[in-house]
């Protein structure tokens, strides 16, 4: 299993990886729009939502290693519509969950739903075995998949 930490922005998240780019000396960054996803080719996107970012992982290397930080905007945008409470701390921590079996990303998301809310059902979507999304009881957002 790999667990990966996410920050999520608000609309604003390209702004952001050019930021952390030049910040960091990073030269190129795949961004995935909301559009390019295969796990939103269900969803009826305004064309505002449809870019905004979905998913982007900055490399952030050292000498002997790397740190990867995924970045997009947040799903609260195109999930609800709009903000819930307070825009500028709403879910700005997803962790993504990269499961090796269904049983164990079945295990997990039913654990991580209870008391909590459900952005996407567990469900077979395109490349992946599984996906879900879901924010737990703590207000933590979960991206899970296999």
């Amino acid at each position: 299993m790999k667990i990966s930490s996410r920050i999520t922005f608000f609309g604003n998240c390209r702004e952001a990886i050019e930021f952390y780019k030049e910040v960091f000396e990073i030269e190129n960054v795949n961004v995935e729009t909301f559009e390019d996803s295969k796990e939103m080719s269900n969803m009826q996107l305004s064309e505002d939502e449809k870019r905004l970012v979905f998913r982007s992982e900055l490399k952030i290397k050292d000498k002997e290693s790397y740190f990867s930080i995924i970045m997009a905007d947040s799903p609260v945008l195109a999930f609800n519509k709009g903000y819930i409470g307070n825009k500028n701390n709403v879910d700005n921590i997803t962790f993504e969950v990269s499961c090796i079996t269904r049983e164990q990303i079945k295990e997990i998301y039913e654990k991580l739903s209870a008391e909590g809310k459900i952005n996407i059902s567990l469900q077979t979507k395109n490349s992946y075995k599984l996906f879900g999304s879901l924010i737990d009881k703590y207000g933590v957002c979960w991206n899970l998949y296999c």
